[in-house]
């Protein structure tokens, strides 16, 4: 067996502490060394995105303490991922709508989407250019909130076109 540190509600447990750690330091007027230091990490990674940070910590944490001691197997992973995602697009956007020329000295100011926004946008740029790069980063969205979503969208989907059927066939002159 494992070690003991690695179980995933261990893990869980950490990230809930952590992201919890991570707002009340985003949220403190006065930090020290320790807060200070955390948040300056944070914010040089990911910029403006620093306040997503927690609560995709919390989630995951959240998701795998649950998982774990519930002992649910079939628990959907499309949620968290889907959350990443979207906060991964995010970030890359943050620094996407800044010029190329400033959005290291912006990411150094722990502005824009920071280090990995920065790094995120110039791959697309110089991949796809402008336009391809706002377009993945649209489809990052768009996949980010259907992940997210789940089952949702396809269970309302199904409920408005049957919704649509029996209307059709309760006025069948009707516009």
């Amino acid at each position: 067996a494992g070690s003991p540190l690695l179980r995933p509600e261990v893990i869980g447990a950490v990230l809930v502490v952590l992201a919890v750690f991570t707002l009340l330091s985003l949220l403190s007027g006065s930090r020290g060394d320790v807060t200070a230091g955390w948040v300056g990490l944070l914010r040089g990674l990911f910029g403006e995105g620093v306040w997503g940070i927690p609560l995709v910590m919390g989630i995951l944490g959240l998701w795998l303490i649950i998982r774990a001691i519930e002992r649910m197997p079939n628990m959907s992973w499309q949620r968290p991922a889907g959350l990443g995602v979207l906060f991964l697009a995010l970030v890359t956007a943050f620094a996407l709508r800044l010029a190329p020329d400033v959005r290291y000295t912006a990411a150094l100011a722990g502005a824009g989407g920071g280090q990995f926004g920065a790094v995120a946008a110039d791959l697309l740029q110089t991949t796809i250019g402008s336009w391809g790069a706002w377009a993945a980063v649209t489809f990052l969205t768009m996949l980010g909130l259907v992940l997210l979503a789940d089952r949702f969208l396809l269970d309302a989907w199904f409920t408005l076109t049957e919704l649509s059927r029996e209307r059709s066939r309760v006025q069948p002159g009707a516009p």
